[in-house]
């Protein structure tokens, strides 16, 4: 009998995986843990390059992401996370096209996929949300984190209070990373009106610009 694993290879949903992927995979897995952050920031880039295949790898990240110390290990980690993730999101639509025709062991096969990458999405959202609130203070990871964010659009929700926040302190460049990201997220960022009205309305001119865009996208 077919069991998931070869129904989703039979759909494209899943390739053949030698063991010395796995192994490959695993090993980067680890790094994430080590208590050097030159080991963990290798371990991001090398999941980032993985994309949809380092799936398994996001609570991994996640977690790194919510106790990693520097700045150079935040900004990575979210790279990774934005890669990671948004290449398996991609593949949404034409899952989503082929559950509606699809039956048995094939449909689960589908919803599985699909309940992973929703996991994994919230996982994402969740850690860097965190991360932006809490931890990262530099301009280079606060960038990382806004723009991760913004990628995953309405998804994203649960990080509007640190967006929204993100928009009243830092370089220039953080604050339109922030607002463009509200703007991504759309109306379910209602709650930062308050915050994108007083942006529009004080500080750069893009900073300006950014936010009235965001404010457009929210209310429409």
């Amino acid at each position: 009998m077919c069991n998931l694993t070869c129904v989703a290879l039979m759909l494209g949903l899943a390739t053949p995986e030698p063991a010395q992927s796995k192994d490959h995979l695993a090993g980067l897995r680890k790094k994430l843990a080590s208590p050097f952050s030159s080991d963990v920031t290798a371990g991001a880039n090398g999941l980032a390059k993985m994309g949809a295949d380092a799936l398994p790898a996001v609570p991994d990240l996640a977690a790194a992401l919510k106790k990693a110390k520097f700045d150079s290990e935040r900004a990575a980690l979210a790279s990774a996370l934005q890669k990671v993730v948004g290449d398996a999101r991609a593949t949404v639509p034409g899952l989503r096209a082929d559950l509606r025709k699809a039956k048995g062991q094939r449909k689960a096969a589908i919803e599985k996929r699909l309940g992973e990458i929703r996991s994994a999405t919230t996982d994402a959202v969740t850690a860097l949300a965190d991360a932006l609130e809490n931890k990262a203070k530099f301009k280079d990871e606060r960038l990382a984190i806004a723009r991760a964010l913004g990628s995953f659009g309405p998804d994203a929700k649960p990080a509007v209070k640190a967006l929204a926040a993100a928009l009243k302190t830092g370089f220039s460049e953080n604050q339109i990373a922030a607002a463009q990201a509200l703007g991504k997220i759309g109306p379910a960022a209602k709650d930062a009106i308050p915050a994108l009205t007083d942006a529009s309305k004080t500080g750069f001119l893009d900073v300006r610009k950014a936010a009235e865009a965001a404010l457009a996208k929210i209310k429409k």
